[in-house]
């Protein structure tokens, strides 16, 4: 954890991915987060892998911060949040439109109270227009944005789209959100007043396809294809020869200089219209040596090629290690490895990556914080009151205490 948004103080009421991972970004960087969880808790607590019942799915996006859990399905539960509200200087959440009006606890309504209230919300189709009370979660975006179909459009003979399973319309605008977050804050230091930092899903996906909505607009204006992977004899690489530069270094690299100035490949227009055949030539090559062989010689040339990886190789490659990619987090059930920020923030003095502290991050246990910040927040004889009348959740000791 570093100390860039050290005091600044966040009320989280989201859940799932999108905003939690914002949060914990935030938290990374010194941000105070409070968690605010119903009893039952974030449906993540529950998602694999388990060890010992505990999630580290949810650990990945949840270290670093503190747990509260209230029953906002109650007055005395959601005036509990509201002293939370007015304690923060940023709220995230990612209810549907409407829900979190319905608990007194909307922008308009916190903002009346702190116009300096920095507020982001993250839902699928944001905050106003006919389908912003739709619900949606990531897979249902990639459908709906397109991004699906135009995945398939790349690959050979793919009759179905593709099944849905990693969550970059979640990531994407967990990225986004905190971009705006970061934006409203300084808006807030200039005039004194806060933002509502309004993010959709749809729209983070559609930014993410710049070429597809270019296309969109400009049909048949060229041949779009993607960059195939090679085979190799151990598995396939991947080349990136996307500049005529390039592509000579690539065409000597492979002993194939000749082809430099074959019409069929001269230039890049070219080259996409005979994409199958200079396909064939790279995979001839590329097909008798193996992934080491074909990054060692084209990396050599200057030419940018990867192996295919597994997700499981990251925990053992150089460049992740030196880097400090991973860091530690830990929950009742120990210790293990979530990815950092993938932003280092460095001070013009340091070298290289500052490295980590050693203290591994807290993974907050369901209300493990309630007492403690309730007591904080409205003394400890209304706090008792509320966890003994069930509507906070006292989620006992903590254990590791937080970075």
């Amino acid at each position: 954890m570093t100390d860039e948004l050290a005091g600044v103080k966040v009320a989280d009421f989201s859940a799932i991915v999108a905003g939690p991972y914002c949060t914990r970004l935030m938290a990374n960087s010194g941000a105070d987060v409070i968690k605010i969880e119903p009893p039952s808790g974030d449906h993540l607590r529950s998602l694999r892998p388990l060890r010992d019942g505990k999630s580290a799915f949810f650990g990945a996006l949840n270290a670093g911060k503190r747990s509260v859990a209230l029953d906002l399905r109650l007055a005395e539960g959601r005036s509990a949040a509201r002293h939370i509200v007015e304690w923060a200087d940023v709220v995230v959440e990612n209810f549907r439109p409407g829900v979190m009006a319905r608990f007194g606890l909307d922008y308009a309504t916190v903002s009346r109270a702190r116009p300096d209230i920095v507020y982001c919300s993250v839902t699928g189709y944001g905050q106003d227009g006919p389908w912003a009370g739709r619900p949606a979660i990531a897979a249902i975006v990639h459908a709906t944005s397109g991004y699906d179909l135009a995945l398939a459009s790349y690959q050979m003979g793919m009759e179905r789209p593709p099944v849905a399973g990693i969550h970059t319309a979640d990531v994407l605008s967990a990225a986004l959100a905190l971009s705006g977050v970061l934006t409203a804050l300084r808006a807030r230091e200039r005039t004194g007043t806060g933002r509502h930092v309004d993010v959709s899903m749809l729209d983070s996906m559609l930014s993410l396809m710049t070429g597809e909505v270019m296309s969109a607009q400009f049909p048949g204006d060229h041949n779009v294809r993607g960059y195939p992977p090679a085979r190799t004899a151990d598995g396939f690489v991947m080349i990136g020869a996307v500049s005529q530069r390039l592509f000579e270094a690539l065409m000597t690299a492979i002993g194939c200089p000749e082809l430099i100035d074959d019409p069929r490949f001269k230039v890049n227009a070219d080259r996409w219209i005979n994409a199958a055949e200079l396909d064939a030539v790279i995979e001839e090559w590329t097909s008798r040596r193996s992934g080491d062989e074909c990054e060692a010689t084209l990396l050599a040339a200057g030419v940018p090629v990867s192996k295919y990886r597994t997700v499981a190789e990251q925990f053992t490659l150089e460049q992740v290690a030196v880097r400090g990619t991973f860091t530690t987090a830990a929950d009742d059930a120990g210790p293990y490895q979530i990815v950092d920020s993938p932003y280092h923030l460095h001070h013009p003095d340091e070298l290289g990556h500052p490295g980590q502290s050693g203290e591994p991050l807290r993974v907050p246990g369901l209300g493990a914080d309630t007492r403690a910040v309730l007591s904080e927040l409205i003394g400890s004889n209304e706090a008792d009151r509320l966890i003994s009348a069930g509507i906070a959740l006292d989620g006992g000791q903590p254990g590791l205490r937080p970075s």
